[in-house]
């Protein structure tokens, strides 16, 4: 179907069934408080303990980011959330307008495959992204964003050892209302966002929003004829219906359409080995310059419909329900190299990606000192995953009717053999689970939570096959049935290879919290409480020489203590937040790039730290927020035979601080003129179990600015610069070296800047 089918279905599809009414009613929708005053968000209500709390009341390391912090921060995709929220990191190995991979509190799935969960547990609308393809969809006209620190398993279920980030919409509201949002900057860099409220009648609305950005890429391609990399083309609309009894019936549904494109992520290649490549291969070339012959556009098209239900049941319970489903189809090609000669290039697709949710909730309603909730979930998701490698697939490499015997220029670990590697298999995965929580007021300010989840999940890999080939092969999407049959192996010899397996493995689990909060006076609460969480079974996607190499990963769990304290003072001029935790995993499922190909295993690891939020207020024109973590995060063993006992996590900090503010210059009948300004800092990554030095990003800032001018309510222009202090920085990366001459790194966006306009009505 093509897109502008896809967008008529939403855009039709959630208002057909909706009858004509009376007049709106004059109801103003409540705005949850967003000011840049609190990076914690804490004067927003949040709902991520499922229940209705500010962030200070939340016993829990809570950051909430409300509209205005989500603006000023141009976040608009799970991946930028990372730039605000503390002790949070994210890259994404395709580029923006692909999936994202995030570490939080050190634990981190860092792999680029898209048909398994990560750590941490990505809900939109309350709806969960068990495959990481579906977290490829822009974040636009927006609630609030949540996230929690540390595990979730008891209130969020599998995938959330390390956290959960809760991604809330706007609904319709009841007053006709909207606002267009449109910038230009350097990189040729265009976006445009907006939404329409329409009320129909006073108890049914609707709500469309859209959004596009579109740049020239910020990696410059100087090979002859070459397209630029790192490129953004990112489309997405959104459909909304409400129908609001008034007496505590509220049905929202939703349908979007998402798609992203443009050239993908370019890779810089580093520690080049001169064995294997000619050490001046990239003389005359910048840090945001490659020279790269391979031309690959990603492709991700993604829709779904999801409904929320929420109503009373008399004075007893509230019921609330969510339902969704969602499907999506990303081809990722990418080039591993860098280089005007293929090296290594591959394509990593999941097609026709499929995902049913639901969850059911019951919970107490009213304030008798007694708040409980139990309910149960169903989630099942498949995706056929086809994954190719190419390695010297180059005329340098080989000469045609000669073929792969011939000794290339550049040399090589095969003596120059093309050879490549493909695989395919389908993934199959159910989820079931029941839960509840009671939340008990002791005495008053004292409270003590339980809570408990039982899960058991099921992950299948149907008809995985795999081969290794010696012959050149076309560039282009892989197709299992035209190279991994021993049929046609005259035109590609087959050296290795597996076909017609099958696995299966389910998991029982059951995760517990118990959580004590006082609230010492009213300006005080602290806390205390123990976690546990649990991360289903992965399938190894990256088998290609034999049958033994395709398996399923055991289960990851989790527990932490944690301690923490929220206080207010001095008229809320001055806010603090602190947590300290410590962390075991048992079984992180992690990755190892070995021989060409990423191989999964477990290991056990170890994160404890401290993390704290301060809000000072010196005036009523000044906010001023600092966030600063400090962890130790560690394996405690040996990954695949690799010492990794005592080294540092892959992806995470042992220090990262964060520093923003706004000053408002003026504020009169002539308009309102703020300066907004954001530093992050992270010490070293490193991007291997061994942690090798050369293999590492040292610690590095990044700079943001806004400055606005607001003539009116309804208009706002500003000017705004991202990495403004033009650091290079490379935020994830796999050692390559020893098999091919290289480490694959990947750069760090460069310094942007533009104009942006804003008007609502």
């Amino acid at each position: 179907m093509s897109m502008l089918g896809r967008l008529l279905i939403v855009l039709c599809g959630t208002t057909s069934a909706v009858a004509l009414g009376s007049p709106a009613r004059a109801q103003t929708e409540a705005a949850p408080a967003d000011t840049q005053a609190a990076p914690s968000g804490s004067d927003i209500v949040v709902t991520a303990q499922r229940r209705s709390e500010t962030v200070r009341e939340a016993p829990a390391a809570i950051t909430a980011l409300g509209p205005l912090t989500l603006q000023n921060n141009a976040i608009r995709d799970f991946q930028g959330i990372a730039q605000i929220v503390p002790n949070l990191q994210s890259y994404s190995p395709y580029g923006e307008g692909a999936t994202p991979v995030f570490t939080m509190r050190g634990i981190a799935a860092n792999d680029y495959a898209m048909n398994n969960g990560r750590p941490i547990a990505i809900y939109l609308d309350d709806s969960v992204r068990g495959l990481s393809i579906f977290e490829a969809v822009p974040l636009y006209d927006m609630e609030r964003v949540e996230v929690l620190r540390g595990p979730q398993g008891a209130l969020y279920g599998r995938n959330a050892t390390a956290g959960a980030i809760l991604a809330i919409t706007r609904k319709p509201g009841f007053e006709t209302e909207g606002y267009v949002t449109a910038s230009y900057g350097n990189l040729d860099r265009r976006h445009i966002d907006g939404a329409i409220n329409l009320p129909l009648s006073d108890k049914v609305a609707v709500r469309l929003a859209t959004t596009y950005t579109k740049d020239d890429g910020y990696v410059t391609n100087r090979f002859p004829g070459g397209r630029n990399q790192s490129q953004t083309d990112v489309f997405s609309a959104r459909g909304s219906i409400r129908y609001d009894s008034g007496d505590g019936l509220d049905v929202v549904a939703r349908g979007y359409y998402a798609r992203s494109g443009g050239e993908a992520a370019g890779v810089l290649p580093k520690n080049i080995n001169p064995a294997f490549i000619p050490a001046n291969v990239r003389d005359g070339l910048g840090f945001y310059e490659t020279s790269a012959n391979f031309q690959r556009e990603k492709d991700f098209e993604g829709y779904g419909f999801s409904l929320n239900l929420e109503a009373p049941l008399g004075s007893f319970a509230d019921f609330a329900l969510t339902a969704s489903y969602d499907h999506a189809t990303f081809l990722a090609p990418l080039d591993d190299d860098g280089l005007p000669v293929s090296i290594i290039d591959g394509d990593f697709n999941v097609r026709g990606a499929r995902q049913f949710y639901a969850e059911a909730r019951l919970s107490s309603s009213g304030d008798n000192g007694l708040d409980w909730l139990i309910g149960a979930n169903y989630v099942n998701d498949r995706a056929a995953v086809e994954n190719a490698l190419r390695f010297f697939n180059d005329p340098a490499f080989y000469t045609p009717g000669t073929g792969y015997t011939v000794t290339p220029t550049f040399g090589g670990p095969l003596n120059g053999a093309p050879f490549n590697q493909f695989n395919a298999f389908v993934q199959k995965r159910d989820g079931f689970a029941v839960f509840g929580r009671l939340t008990y007021e002791v005495s008053p300010g004292f409270s003590l939570t339980g809570g408990i989840r039982y899960s058991r999940d099921t992950v299948k890999a149907q008809d995985y096959g795999g081969c290794i080939t010696l012959a050149p092969v076309p560039v282009g999407a892989p197709n299992f049935d035209n190279f991994c049959t021993f049929t046609n192996a005259p035109v590609f010899p087959v050296i290795l290879g597996f076909a017609d397996a099958n696995l299966s493995r389910s998991s029982d689990n059951i995760s517990i919290e118990a959580v004590a909060s006082y609230e010492v006076t009213g300006q005080l609460n602290v806390y205390a409480s123990y976690k546990q969480g649990y991360r289903a079974g992965a399938v190894a996607s990256q088998a290609f020489a034999a049958a033994n190499l395709a398996y399923i990963v055991d289960p990851e769990k989790a527990r932490s203590f944690e301690v923490g304290l929220k206080g207010e003072w001095f008229d809320r001029r001055v806010q603090v937040n602190v947590a300290a935790f410590h962390q075991e995993s048992k079984d992180l499922q992690t990755y190892k790039y070995i021989a060409g190909a990423q191989i999964v295993g477990n290991v056990d690891g170890r994160v404890y730290g401290v993390e704290v939020e301060t809000t000072l207020r010196p005036f009523d024109a000044l906010v001023l927020n600092a966030s600063l973590t400090a962890q130790k995060p560690e394996y405690r063993g040996s990954l695949l035979g690799f010492p990794t006992i005592g080294e540092q996590l892959i992806g995470a900090s042992k220090y990262t601080a964060g520093f923003n503010g706004t000053l408002t210059l003026f504020d009169n009948k002539s308009g309102k003129l703020s300066l907004f300004g954001n530093a992050q800092y992270k010490s070293r990554q490193f991007f291997d179990p061994v942690n090798t030095i050369e293999f590492s990003q040292p610690g590095y800032w990044l700079v943001d600015a806004r400055l606005s001018y607001a003539p009116s309510e309804k208009l706002t222009i500003s000017l705004f610069g991202k990495n403004l202090t033009k650091t290079e920085y490379t935020p994830y990366g796999f050692a390559a070296r020893n098999d091919f001459g290289y480490d694959i790194f990947q750069r760090g966006e460069p310094r942007t800047y533009g104009v942006e306009a804003s008007f609502h009505f």
